[in-house]
C-alpha cells in the first residue's frame, strides 16, 4: 500500500514513474458520457452539445458544471465542475442534490491529504501560492491500455484539478478533454 503525501516538500511527484489509473468517472449518480444518467438525476430532458449547463446544490451553497462536447450525443456529459460560482455569470438551475459528491467522495471541504489518499500520489502541481494549490491528475494514451478506460469511452485523455485553499477543497473538475 502507498502511503499518502503529508508535506508540501514532497508534493512534486515524479508521474512518469507513477500510473494514475483509478479516476472518478461519476459525480452525485451522473457517469461520465452516460445520457440516462445524466437526464435521470439532473431531471432534464435534454442536455445539447456544445453547451455548458449549472446546477445549483440544494442548498445554492454549490454549483455543479456540466459540459456536452460538440459532436456528443444528446445529455451525454463529458466534464464536472464543482464550486461556489457559476464561472460565466449564467444562472443555475435548482436541483435536489445536497451535495456534489464524487464517487471515490471527492467533496468541497475535502483536504489535500484526504485527496491523495483516495487517488494516489500521481499527480503534477499547477496555480502554487502560500494558501492555494491545484493537484492536477491525468490519463492519456497509451498509458491506459491496463484499464482501457479511454478506449472504452473514445476519448483521448481524461483529466482532474483539484484546487485547495488553506489545504480545504474549494473547487474540482473532472472529465475528458475535448478531443
Amino acid at each position: 500500500t502507498e502511503t499518502p503525501v503529508t508535506t508540501e516538500t514532497t508534493l512534486k511527484q515524479d508521474s512518469s514513474t507513477c500510473l494514475f489509473n483509478n479516476p472518478d468517472t461519476s459525480l452525485s449518480g451522473i457517469i461520465l458520457r452516460d445520457s440516462e444518467t445524466a437526464e435521470m438525476v439532473l431531471r432534464v430532458k435534454e442536455l445539447l452539445g456544445d453547451t455548458s449547463y449549472y446546477f445549483s446544490s440544494k442548498d445554492r451553497k454549490q454549483v455543479l458544471e456540466v459540459h456536452v462536447y460538440p459532436g456528443d450525443g444528446i445529455s451525454q456529459v463529458s466534464y464536472f465542475k464543482v464550486g461556489s460560482t457559476v464561472s460565466s455569470g449564467a444562472k443555475a438551475a435548482s436541483s435536489s442534490i445536497a451535495e456534489f459528491i464524487s464517487e471515490k467522495g471527492v467533496r468541497i471541504g475535502t483536504s489535500k491529504e484526504e485527496l491523495i489518499s483516495l487517488l494516489r500520489n500521481c499527480f503534477t502541481t499547477k496555480d502554487s501560492s502560500a494558501n492555494a494549490i491545484t493537484l492536477s491528475y491525468m490519463l492519456e494514451q497509451p498509458a491506459d491500455s491496463k484499464t482501457g478506460f479511454l478506449k472504452r469511452q473514445n476519448m483521448p485523455s481524461y483529466y482532474a484539478d483539484y484546487k485547495f485553499v488553506d489545504n480545504k477543497l474549494s473547487e474540482f473538475e473532472f472529465g475528458f478533454e475535448y478531443p
